[in-house]
């Protein structure tokens, strides 16, 4: 499918055999509790992140598993049942590591997709993984194999250059232009964060995955015009 696609369709509809599952704020089932606060809500920028990166994980997936379709559905169906802070949990896979790794959780459970979350869940939380977001000029390429946005920037809280990124896109740092957003992986045990926690610092982010900018926030006003276009339906459908 086109990134232009990912990013416009509707989250709440699906594609033929498999499309993204919006991300849900149901609790988990059976796979802890539900951490979840009442600010933690995705938001649309993003919920249409969490869409493409986990349409491009599904996409690995299938190629990992030699197209077990069936781990693909029963993976897919759980993702959907976890709250948002469990959602970037599971995908903080970089992608060099992504399809090695399901390749091998596909084996250890002997194709159980809800088992593969469970154990990408767990061994994320227990490491303490999650994701940000880093705006570059940048057409960052990988390097000896890895793929990953490195310190540039010394600014005086560190010795190092350090590589920075938004917790939220909220946070975005968007006084500069802009051509790519890279989704990055953070380890929330060893970033320094700024005083609000919504920034984060480290040496370097390896990337889960990089969306050219302007097609992002092209599908968002988009998404959000047909979003005003339902409610607008909706209220009239009520007044008649």
């Amino acid at each position: 499918m086109p990134r232009e696609e990912r990013y416009s369709q509707d989250p709440s509809a699906t594609r033929e055999e498999r499309g993204p599952l919006p991300p849900s704020q149901a609790p988990p089932t059976g796979m802890g509790r539900d951490t979840t606060s009442s600010a933690e809500k995705a938001q649309p920028f993003e919920t249409a992140v969490l869409l493409l990166t986990l349409e491009e994980f599904l996409d690995d997936m299938e190629e990992a598993v030699d197209g077990d379709r069936a781990a693909v559905a029963a993976f897919q169906k759980t993702f959907a049942a976890l709250t948002l802070r469990e959602q970037k949990r599971v995908l903080a896979l970089p992608f060099e590591l992504r399809k090695r790794r399901l390749a091998s959780l596909h084996a250890a459970t002997r194709g159980d997709g809800r088992e593969m979350a469970a154990a990408l869940l767990a061994h994320a939380a227990r490491e303490g993984w999650t994701i940000g977001y880093h705006l570059s000029p940048i057409d960052i390429r990988p390097h000896a194999g890895e793929w990953a946005v490195r310190g540039m920037i010394v600014d005086g809280r560190d010795a190092a250059p350090m590589a920075h990124c938004s917790m939220s896109g909220d946070a975005l740092y968007l006084e500069k232009p802009t051509a790519y957003l890279y989704v990055v992986r953070v380890l929330e045990r060893l970033a320094r964060y700024d005083a609000t926690g919504t920034w984060a610092r480290a040496n370097n982010f390896s990337i889960i995955t990089q969306i050219p900018w302007q097609e992002f926030v092209a599908a968002l006003r988009a998404q959000h015009a047909r979003a005003q276009a339902a409610a607008h339906a909706a209220a009239a459908a009520k007044r008649h």
